[in-house]
């Protein structure tokens, strides 16, 4: 008996190199950021566990089990991560989570209690709700941030819908709010409106199979980004002639509202060669992103506030326009061998970048008060070709038949840019100059060094982790380090069950 669950497992172990063993992953991550196994982290992508492969559309199938399949990973103590998977017919059907839940909402923000303020609007008392804001206008100290996929296999196809939330608002009226700091302010508002974060739909579709004899896996991804960074506040005039109840109109506060397309398409991977455990294969992806603007701004005509819209926005304010169209084309390589217990992988990544960006600097035109907006400083467009190559390097050591060694190593070779930009400047709306030139630029070769361990303790219970070493910065190794950066610090812990 002994014997047959030392053979079980090994074939077990074996299986999962084998089906982890895909050169190809899709690059398409999930919205809020990318969910990997310790096994994965370890190896920089290039060795797949069954908990990378139970939400990918094109390698669901590699998730080998009878009933059910799950995981749970503990890579942050402030939030969970949860996938199930299950097979009705040949329909395959997985849920995941990665989150913290209510965490992070609206009760830490403020607090409030109620009372009479005093006297200010030529009439009698008011009820107001008194809000304690460490900021004005930034309200939230804090962000939710939760995602949520569902991944449909059918007819050797998967279909993945994913949603990821940092939303958060608040909408209130008649509120008093007191900030704190070093100069503690009070201000009475009719109407206080702000919001935050982003939310994030995502779908992806890929073959589940090859549709030639030697890969071909193709893939697309369609998503967008709906970020939110707004204020629009409408304060009481606390004038004690003023009329009761007036107010001094509506001021936007904070207004950096963008929406970002994106679209992704791949081949997913040809092989090349094949002979003596040895694969040789290639692959290329395209994506695309767009960035652009639908945002508030106000000015006083004279005798009120007026809220208007500008399609634009830039780090300083709300009154630019700073949008883009990026393309992305990157060409890849990737090789496996495979003997015995050891596996051995490689990825080179050259992504080739493409970048068009325009900024439209203005201000408003103070000399009409009509909300109309003057081109004050660089207005330009620029166009940067971008290139930075990247080896990933992997490997699996099965020590004992349940026992496995994972290793990986990364070079970034520093992105190569070149920026041509053209365009004038302006002062009043009024031409200055125009400029046009080149910049080059040359990022910094970076490196990393990851380690973990895969232990099938069961034919149906398994552990991941990553040692401490991958969360070292000076990639060093030492034994007896019983800090985070020690070799038998284990992070990253995954569990995953089978029936």
């Amino acid at each position: 008996m002994k014997n047959k669950n030392i053979i079980g497992l090994t074939t077990a172990l074996l299986l999962s190199i084998l089906t982890a063993s895909s050169l190809w992953a899709q690059l398409i991550d999930l919205p809020g950021g990318s969910f990997n196994s310790p096994q994965s982290d370890a190896t920089q992508g290039r060795i797949r566990s069954m908990a990378d492969d139970s939400l990918r559309p094109d390698a669901y199938k590699n998730v080998k089990f009878d009933n059910w399949y799950g995981f749970t990973s503990f890579a942050n103590r402030n939030a969970a991560a949860l996938g199930v998977a299950a097979k009705f017919g040949d329909t395959y059907l997985s849920t995941f989570y990665r989150g913290n839940f209510w965490a992070g909402l609206n009760g830490s923000h403020h607090t409030y209690t109620e009372r009479q303020a005093a006297a200010f609007q030529g009439g009698g008392d008011k009820l107001f709700s008194r809000y304690a804001f460490t900021a004005e206008p930034n309200v939230f100290t804090t962000t939710p941030n939760n995602t949520v996929g569902i991944l449909l296999g059918v007819a050797d196809m998967g279909f993945r819908l994913a949603f990821n939330s940092t939303y958060q608002s608040f909408n209130e009226s008649d509120i008093e709010a007191v900030v704190s700091g070093t100069t503690p302010s009070t201000a009475f508002y009719k109407s206080y409106e702000t919001v935050s974060g982003n939310l994030h739909p995502q779908l992806v579709w890929s073959m589940a199979k090859n549709i030639a004899k030697n890969g071909i896996r193709p893939y697309i991804g369609a998503e967008v980004l709906f970020s939110s960074n707004f204020t629009k506040l409408e304060e009481y005039d606390t004038d004690a002639s003023a009329s009761p109840g007036g107010t001094l109109g509506f001021k936007v506060a904070n207004s950096q509202n963008y929406i970002e397309p994106r679209f992704t398409a791949g081949v997913g991977g040809y092989t090349l060669h094949s002979k003596d455990g040895f694969s040789l294969s290639t692959d290329l992806e395209y994506a695309m992103q767009l960035r652009l603007f639908d945002n508030e701004y106000h000015y006083f005509n004279g005798t009120a506030n007026i809220v208007s819209t500008i399609n634009g926005v830039n780090e300083n304010g709300a009154l630019s326009e700073n949008s883009y169209i990026n393309n992305q084309i990157m060409p890849l390589l990737a090789g496996s061998w495979t003997k015995d217990n050891l596996a051995l992988r490689f990825q080179l990544r050259l992504p080739i970048i493409i970048r068009a960006t325009e900024k439209n600097r203005m201000t408003l035109n103070t000399a009409l008060n009509d909300g109309s907006l003057w081109k004050n400083g660089d207005n330009e467009k620029s166009v940067l070709f971008g290139f930075e190559p990247q080896l990933r390097l992997a490997a699996r050591w099965t020590i004992v038949p349940n026992l496995s060694l994972n290793a990986g190593g990364r070079i970034a070779f520093g992105n190569m840019s070149l920026t041509s930009t053209e365009g004038s400047n302006y002062t009043d709306d009024t031409k200055n100059y125009d400029f046009n030139g080149q910049t080059q630029s040359f990022g910094t070769t970076t490196y990393a060094l990851t380690l973990g361990i895969t232990l099938n303790a069961t034919e149906k219970l398994s552990f991941e982790a990553t040692s401490g070493v991958s969360n070292n910065t000076s990639n060093s190794i030492n034994i007896f380090e019983t800090g985070a950066g020690g070799l038998f610090n284990f992070t990253n812990l995954l569990i995953s069950l089978k029936f």
